[in-house]
């Protein structure tokens, strides 16, 4: 059976040590010949002992992941263990990764396994092995390079030509962490500018769900709640709910007009964005009833994550966001839950539409192809339904760096790490679209992009995308 994932390195060394934390990192690779997306999951023979982040996801054609193992501090000889890991993959036919219950109904034959073996190897000067760091403090913490440590000994018997080498292996030190300290504080620059302004639905100043830093529970489910530098799944602001208002007014005052007939509103499950749809709802209805639908799959870049982008939710709860019921109480909607649709997981009558954890880049550019594609699906449908019409319009309710991706597919741009082409998008800012298919034969094309003509300009916000931004004040003057 041809491998669907390459695995480096073939084994998983860690140095023999004691009373602290050493990490190695995996690399999976998708090598399918079909060019699908890969579904993994890890297991290990001693749970107890390791840290797996991530330890389920997916992988996208030709993308490679990486996965960190971090060995838990031994109070004994950890070389006397034989602990294994055992990776699992399967091809993922919507780009997603699979649920516990998806897993069990995979058939044993189309699930490739691979098995690694832990070894510990002596550590040399009772340093760290190269490509491992070590840990300290806090629990999951880590820097990218391995401070050299030196073996006790009598400074009277150090060589000069060893004592030249031991400050050159300081200063490079040094360096390598004054090299990562500018490295973090850019990214942290970057995440303030970002998610100071939750783009296309919430505004620049996101309100904290009150819990006294504690998380809601919803039937023991971990939803949305206060976490350090980021929350998962926010409300709108008071500024937010006025730029709801604003967009929804203008929408309806399109729609009455005639410029364009609705025939769907697809809405992301986050709240935001559930917020904003709310006045829209209110203001199209009676236009849009049975129209509507929450697709899950329209999420931001990331999913349902805490704290900062850089760290990945690292240490903080799973947070599951909201169900069906949930979702559809938040559009404040007047209708029976049965008008809406809901294009989520299985699960997701009781449990949250997320699965927890953080989605990688390259699962994001996954969901963006296969939402594009949906939309083609979406334009064919409405156009063979209403083949005289020609002002049938789509509205989506979704977020800038998701849609910056879904932008690139559609407009068939370059969708990875090395492009420099950015889809800038401001707070509930309007972009239109026109799609053509005529059999084989799809075209797509902006009309107008990042939008906030329709917003009076106190309520115009700032907003920020791949490192490039537009201040405020350069907004409101607009």
């Amino acid at each position: 059976m041809p491998s669907l994932l390459s695995v480096k390195p073939g084994e998983i060394v860690f140095p023999n040590t004691l009373y602290q934390s050493v990490n190695t990192t995996l690399s999976l690779t998708n090598v399918d010949a079909e060019k699908k997306a890969v579904a993994f999951k890890i297991k290990t023979t001693a749970p107890r002992n390791y840290l797996v982040r991530p330890s389920s996801g997916v992988v996208a054609p030709d993308a490679t992941v990486d996965v960190q193992i971090i060995l838990q501090p031994q109070t004994s000889d950890p070389s006397l263990n034989t602990d294994r890991f055992l990776i699992q993959a399967t091809t993922s036919a919507t780009g997603q990764p699979l649920e516990r219950d998806e897993w069990a109904r995979v058939a044993k034959s189309e699930i490739h396994e691979q098995r690694l073996h832990v070894i510990f190897k002596p550590a040399e000067d009772g340093a760290a092995a190269a490509g491992q760091s070590k840990q300290g403090g806090k629990e999951g913490s880590s820097t990218s390079a391995a401070a050299p440590t030196a073996a006790p000994t009598s400074s009277a018997n150090i060589a000069a030509g060893e004592l030249r080498s031991k400050y050159d292996e300081l200063v490079q030190y040094t360096l390598s962490i004054e090299k990562e300290k500018a490295k973090l504080e850019k990214e942290l620059e970057a995440s303030k500018e970002v998610y100071g302004g939750y783009d296309d639905s919430s505004s620049d100043v996101v309100n904290r769900l009150e819990l006294d830093g504690e998380s809601a529970d919803r039937g023991g489910r971990r939803v949305a709640h206060t976490a350090e530098g980021r929350e998962a799944d926010p409300q709108l602001s008071e500024q937010g709910w006025k730029q709801a208002e604003a967009t929804a007014e203008y929408l309806a005052d399109m729609s009455n007009k005639g410029v364009w007939r609705i025939r769907k509103v697809i809405v992301s499950p986050m709240l935001r964005t559930l917020h904003t749809a709310r006045p829209i709802l209110e203001k199209l209805s009676p236009a849009v009833d049975g129209k509507v639908a929450i697709d899950c799959r329209f999420h931001e870049e990331g999913g349902l994550f805490q704290g900062a982008r850089r760290r990945r939710g690292a240490d903080e709860e799973f947070v599951f966001g909201l169900n069906r019921r949930e979702a559809f109480d938040e559009l404040h909607y007047g209708k029976s839950i049965d008008c809406v649709d809901w294009i989520g997981t299985k699960k997701d009558e009781s449990e949250g539409w997320w699965t927890g954890g953080y989605e990688e880049a390259s699962a994001t550019r996954v969901r963006a192809k296969a939402v594009a594609e949906a939309l083609w699906e979406t334009a064919a449908s409405i156009d063979k339904e209403h083949p005289e019409e020609e002002n049938s319009a789509v509205v989506v309710v979704s977020h800038g760096l998701f849609l910056d991706s879904v932008y690139c597919e559609l407009l068939g741009i370059p969708n990875d790490d090395s492009r420099s082409t950015f889809f800038m998008t401001a707070n509930c800012s309007l972009s239109i679209m026109m799609f053509s298919v005529e059999g084989n034969k799809r075209k797509a094309g902006f009309v107008c992009h990042d939008s906030i003509a329709h917003l009076p300009s106190e309520l115009r916000s700032g907003h920020s995308i791949g490192g490039m931004s537009l201040p405020q004040s350069w907004v409101e003057q607009s």
